[in-house]
């Protein structure tokens, strides 16, 4: 096409200045789209955005109406206007659709809005570039000028065309853009739709939720403690106890925005209208406590809070419950959206209740059992020695052939009952965790076979063998507990010799393994006895349980033997095997590792053991102990081991002296007038003083240790006590290597075909506990006679007034007294004594008296004997009965 020159010059200048009108309304169109961006993040209201697009839509559709008439009057490019006008249509369309979407998706209206117009204007390029172009005209023409067939104008007219032909396929472009848009906002309201069923599941979830959840606006507590510490305070807790008020005045900032059905439960409401919006309505005193502390935690920038508490309900019950509270994501600095997850712990705390209640029963009914099993300790065993005692001496008197078989088999009895007393005495130690084992050096074979040879007499009673087989490997000397081992063996060869008619019983002895310092040994007792279903072999290691019930009425026995064998065995890391065949005979079995002494270890032994230090230095000891029997034994003991001793009768004294002297050791009998060794241990604890103190007790129960121990003690001795264990203890109480070892109790008589044994005295016992220091018993012999010279008389006398308090003190020093040199007769009536005087009123103190009495009668001329150094007794003829 080819038209006059200026009329293109003319045109050219038309439509660039045209184009730079376009371009500048363009501008202001930016710059509107950009001020409705800025809006979408300032937190507007739906009327400014609305009114700021409504201003933007009517300004983009004059900007195009004034574009579309300026191309429309310029009548070349017929295919560029008709791109323009569509161009024009799609981008209202465009707008009218953005209309609907403008309050939820302000941001992608202005992005695309942005878009559209970047890409389809460029109209301050168009007109640069006409500007060049006419520049270009005008300057090789020197003015306008129509020539004919000029060479420029038809490059003008190329260049404009191409510039059309431009336009047009970015008019494409955008319509392209506009269709993608529309993909875009499609895919946008689905993605809405998703979002809004996620928000109805979520919320579904939450009001549906079985754990009570709360959210609430703490903006308000941050603030107010913002406030606190600008104006200097920063130990909040401080503050809050100064100001007690102002917790509760805190907590009424905190507002409930909303909770879930499980909170309405838990506070009694059945709709949001009736939940209270003030923290402070749901907190009790206890609840308020435990609110200050949430705020403390706040104020020191915690933000996740977890504690027990508790709430008031809407009826102003109160329930206990677990709270746990976090701040939502997004909320951490201005915390206006808090949660908290609450559980209601009330029945779980009920139960935590009862259970501690329970265990505090149980707590009491074991000390019940402790003080039981420590009477039953003192008061079953005396009198059942005395009962033997005395049917042993009725032997040894002349008697019928009738009359000696009920009394051996009265004998046998008695001793069967002392084995089931101390079978269940052993058995409540065990459960009660009362029984501790020592680890002491021990002979191996002279151990067992002193434990076999009583078994080897009621092996023959049967026309059985039994024998001790131990492997020549075994060492002789060994670390361990010899008397509980030996328990073990004879429980498990008793039972083997019961329920054996035919051949024997064998003990054997095998070592398994050497580690170091110790030796892993196994103990077999092998019978050829009547055997053990297999479904029974469980069964008999429960307590009082037989393998069937005929047995208990066939073979007699308790059933405890076997379960106090696996506890003791279990005692020692072990564990008691069987096996059985019906007919055939049985097998018990068990593995323990046993120590090695200094002496048995190899050179290259990896584990020693300590050894007890023995000490030949002589101490200052203080020996408080109101009994003047047990002091001058005491003394007399210590002085010949080279210590120097104060004596003194009574705690108080004891307490007076040491807040101005002190001592290496203290020596304290328990019961003793004025102030016990109890107290006086708690108040020279209570002084600062942490010399060693050694209780002097009566008591014969393992759990008593506990006892003296928490008074302050440090070790304990039971009375009868021995010249030599009394300084035994006192080395190893100085040199720190005390052990709990259980208490022994006084020994038995022994059997009535011992030499130099009377009744009422055991000579071998006393000689025993004084180290065969003749002089010594002479001397303790000496104050016995004194004591029962002065104390039978007041005995009458207390008994006569019906005095408790009296006779219970009194029995108590005289049976110490008869304790120490071995008087077992008379021992066991000053027992009785005190346990009736001990009893409730009315107190029956007679037929004790009598028998006192009597005892004394018979005790008085051997201890007279004693004391003027005659010790060989004229016995009456002894009996062949070994019972």
């Amino acid at each position: 096409m080819k038209t006059n020159g200026t009329a293109i010059l003319a045109w050219s200048e038309q439509f660039a200045t045209g184009l730079e009108e376009i371009d500048a309304q363009h501008r202001v169109l930016i710059d509107k789209i950009s001020a409705l961006s800025e809006l979408r993040g300032s937190g507007a209201e739906d009327l400014a955005l609305r009114n700021t697009f409504d201003d933007l839509r009517h300004y983009a559709l004059y900007h195009f109406q004034s574009e579309s008439e300026l191309i429309q009057a310029w009548p070349v490019n017929r295919a560029y206007k008709d791109a323009h006008a569509k161009a024009y249509r799609s981008f209202t369309e465009l707008l009218d659709k953005a209309d609907a979407y403008v309050a939820t998706n302000l941001i992608d209206v202005v992005d695309h809005l942005l878009g559209f117009l970047v890409k389809w204007h460029i109209a301050g390029v168009d007109a640069r570039l006409i500007r060049q172009i006419i520049a270009l005209r005008s300057d090789s023409e020197g003015g306008p000028a129509e020539p004919a067939n000029d060479p420029l104008q038809d490059v003008l007219i190329d260049m404009l065309g191409d510039f059309y032909d431009s336009v047009g396929a970015r008019t494409f472009e955008v319509m392209a853009l506009n269709r993608r848009l529309q993909n875009e906002i499609e895919q946008r309201r689905r993605t809405e739709l998703a979002l809004k069923e996620s928000e109805e599941r979520f919320g579904s979830l939450y009001r549906h939720a079985p754990v009570p959840i709360w959210e609430m606006d703490w903006s308000q507590i941050k603030q107010a403690l913002l406030a606190l510490r600008a104006n200097g305070i920063e130990h909040l807790r401080a503050w809050l106890e100064e100001n007690p008020g102002e917790t509760r005045r805190l907590a009424e900032l905190v507002r409930v925005v909303n909770v879930n059905d499980a909170a309405l439960a838990l506070i009694g409401a059945s709709s949001m209208e009736q939940v209270p919006r003030m923290l402070g309505c749901y907190l009790s005193e206890v609840a308020m406590r435990d609110f200050a502390e949430q705020l403390i935690a706040v104020f020191n920038g915690h933000l996740v809070f977890e504690h027990e508490s508790e709430l008031v309900r809407l009826d102003r019950t109160v329930r206990q419950i677990m709270v746990k509270r976090f701040v939502t994501p997004g909320h951490e600095q201005s915390l206006a959206s808090v949660i908290l997850t609450t559980a209601d712990i009330t029945e779980r705390k009920r139960v935590e209740r009862d259970l501690i209640e329970a265990r505090d029963r149980a707590t009491e009914a074991t000390r019940a059992k402790s003080e039981f099993l420590a009477n039953m300790s003192h008061e079953i065993r005396t009198p059942m020695n005395g009962i033997m005692g005395m049917m042993e001496l009725a032997l040894e008197t002349p008697l019928t052939a009738e009359q000696r078989q009920f009394l051996s088999s009265a004998h046998s009895s008695a001793e069967g009952l002392l084995g089931i007393i101390s079978n269940i005495l052993d058995f409540s130690k065990i459960e009660a965790r009362k029984l501790t084992l020592e680890s002491v050096v021990f002979d191996l074979r002279k151990t067992l076979h002193t434990m076999a040879a009583p078994l080897v007499v009621r092996a023959q009673q049967k026309g059985l063998w039994l024998d001790v087989c131990i492997d020549p490997a075994m060492p002789e000397s060994l670390l361990g507990d010899p008397l509980r081992l030996c328990q073990v063996l004879v429980n498990l060869s008793g039972n083997a010799l019961k329920f054996t008619e035919r051949g024997g019983v064998t003990v054997e002895v095998v070592p398994r393994a050497r580690e170091g310092g110790r030796i892993l040994t196994m103990f077999a007792v092998r019978d050829t006895g009547i055997g053990i279903d297999p479904g029974q072999r469980e069964l008999i290691f429960e307590p009082f349980t037989q393998s069937d019930a005929s047995t208990s009425r066939q073979f007699g026995g308790t059933g405890l033997g076997l379960a106090i064998s696996r506890m003791l065995v279990g005692l020692m890391d072990g564990r008691i095997d069987v096996q059985s065949t019906p007919g055939e005979g049985s097998t018990f079995s068990f593995e323990v590792w046993l120590g090695l002494a200094e002496s048995e270890r190899r050179p290259d032994a990896s584990v020693p053991l300590p050894a007890t230090p023995r000490t030949n230095a002589s101490a200052n000891i203080l020996l408080v102990e109101d009994n003047e029997v047990n002091r001058k034994f005491a003394l007399t003991v210590l002085q010949k081991a080279g210590h120097r001793v104060a004596a003194l009768t009574n705690g108080k004294d004891a307490v007076d002296l040491l807040e101005s002297v002190r001592f290496d050791l203290i020596l304290m009998d328990v019961q003793m007038p004025v102030m016990d060794g109890l107290e006086a241990a708690r108040r020279i604890r209570a002084l600062g003083i942490d010399t060693p103190i050694v209780a002097l007790t009566a008591h014969a129960m393992a759990g008593y240790r506990d006892i003296v121990i928490a008074a302050g003690m440090n070790d304990y001795l039971a009375k009868p006590i021995r010249g030599r264990a009394l300084l035994d203890k006192i080395d190893a109480v100085m040199s720190g290597t005390a052990s709990p070892a259980l208490p022994t109790s006084p020994p038995a008589p022994a059997s009535p075909n011992a030499q130099r044994k009377l009744p009422v005295f055991d000579l071998d016992e006393a000689l025993a506990t004084v180290d065969g220091d003749a002089t010594h018993l002479r001397m303790l012999a000496r104050l016995v006679l004194e004591q029962i010279d002065t104390d039978l008389p007041a005995i009458r006398q207390l008994a006569s007034d019906q005095d408790a308090v009296g006779m219970k003190d009194m029995a108590h020093r005289l049976k110490s007294s008869l304790g120490s040199i071995a008087a077992y007769a008379a021992h066991s009536t000053c027992v009785a004594l005190e346990t009736e005087a001990k009893g409730a009123p009315p107190h029956d103190f007679a037929a004790a008296c009598q028998r006192m009495e009597e005892e004394a009668a018979r005790l008085s001329p051997v201890l007279r004997d004693v004391a003027a150094g005659i010790f060989s007794f004229q016995l009456t003829d002894e009996s062949d009965n070994e019972h």
